[in-house]
């Protein structure tokens, strides 16, 4: 991993988004964090931006969440970027880079908002995963959004036999944090 670190580093403005994604989800999933990399990373991340499709923006943002490397100005250039297409996103491209800012402790009021817009245009179709990470994100940082939060619990009922423990203890904590009752899901 060195070797393609030190490869890298010195071509990174010659990877698409994808090979910029794709190099930092491997590096965060096998733990590691090499600074420099991510420095650059981070910085062809913010200049190629509008070229990232909502994959890609979500997958950054998770990478370094994964590692806990905040990066304010690549948070700042996936919000913005996110929050322009929000719209289009299917259930992982809007629970993702919720955790991920939430994972880090990053409070974006613009993008939780544009989140829990577009998760209540589809909500039904989120599984227990995507679920759980938005009353668990929303939770962390402390930002009730209560039209959202009875929306995944509503949404959480018919597949509750499908949560994991994982899933069922994220979603107590998540709604006893934030003190929303909502006694069917509880």
């Amino acid at each position: 991993m060195d070797a393609i670190s030190a490869e890298s580093r010195p071509t990174i403005a010659q990877f698409k988004p994808q090979e910029i994604t794709n190099t930092a989800w491997a590096y965060a999933t096998l733990g590691i964090l090499d600074s420099p990399l991510f420095d650059a990373l981070a910085s062809e991340s913010i200049s190629k931006c509008c070229e990232s499709g909502p994959r890609e923006l979500a997958i950054i943002a998770l990478s370094f969440a994964r590692i806990v490397v905040t990066n304010l100005p690549l948070m700042e250039s996936i919000s913005a970027e996110a929050i322009s297409k929000i719209h289009d996103y299917g259930q992982q491209e809007i629970a993702n880079p919720a955790w991920a800012y939430a994972k880090l402790l990053v409070v974006d009021v613009p993008l939780l908002q544009a989140t829990a817009a577009a998760a209540l245009n589809n909500i039904s179709a989120f599984g227990p995963q995507h679920l759980t990470n938005m009353a668990w994100s929303f939770a962390k940082l402390n930002f009730s959004h209560a039209t959202l939060l009875n929306a995944i619990a509503a949404s959480s009922l018919p597949p509750i036999a499908d949560f994991n423990t994982q899933n069922l203890s994220n979603s107590a904590w998540a709604y006893a944090t934030l003190a929303l009752t909502h006694l069917p899901l509880l």
